[in-house]
């Protein structure tokens, strides 16, 4: 659902059964590198105090654009859950 890069190396944002995560590149073989269509980019300034670590990240529009919305998913705020499983829902093949 979404691929954080930061620190010289990148996470895919995924769940497993229900739990969000991002997990390392190298846990995944890539079979498909195709980037759905609805997926928003945006590349972070090094001193942005927010995110000292990442340097860009990639997804669906709340994940990519709302202030703190990767910090509710990890803490499974319900209505950011809400979010990520309507895009989910949206944009599975």
């Amino acid at each position: 659902m979404g691929i954080i890069y930061g620190q010289g190396t990148f996470d895919y944002l995924i769940d497993v059964g229900g739990y969000i995560s991002a997990f390392p590149y190298p846990l995944f073989e890539l079979i498909d590198n195709a980037i759905p269509s609805t997926w928003f980019f945006k590349a972070f300034k090094n001193t942005d105090e927010e995110y000292p670590y990442q340097e860009a990240i990639s997804g669906y529009y709340e994940l990519v654009f709302e202030k703190g919305h990767y910090e509710k998913l990890i803490n499974m705020d319900k209505e950011a859950l809400e979010k990520y499983f309507k895009w989910k829902n949206t944009t599975e093949r």
